[in-house]
């Protein structure tokens, strides 16, 4: 007589046992904790670069309006251009700059 339905074999077994579990779960965890290192290496790399790449703006902004001085010979006017604010030859501020600071409160600073 034949049965119908599921034949169990003894032995055969569903799912992780709790060592395979347990090794895979630290092999997960060893390998989100490189990735979380090398994301955030890019990110301090990718803020590197920001900063660096909005320093040489700023320096190119003061070369032409050095430059455009000369050309028109108003050199006095370059003493009102040096004691200014630099971000101003900018076309747009940097994310998150809040203007000079002697002209914020020290509460409205690192907000």
């Amino acid at each position: 007589m034949q049965t119908t339905g599921p034949v169990l074999h003894r032995g055969s077994q569903r799912g992780l046992t709790r060592v395979e579990f347990a090794v895979s779960a630290a092999v997960c965890a060893v390998l989100a904790g490189l990735f979380l290192g090398v994301l955030l290496y890019y990110q301090e790399l990718g803020e590197k670069t920001e900063v660096e790449l909005t320093i040489l703006n700023i320096r190119s902004g003061l070369r032409y309006r050095v430059a455009d001085r000369m050309m028109n010979g108003n050199l006095n006017e370059l003493a009102v251009s040096i004691a200014g604010n630099p971000v101003r030859f900018l076309a747009t501020p940097p994310a998150g700059y809040v203007g000079e600071l002697r002209d914020y409160a020290s509460d409205a600073v690192g907000k």
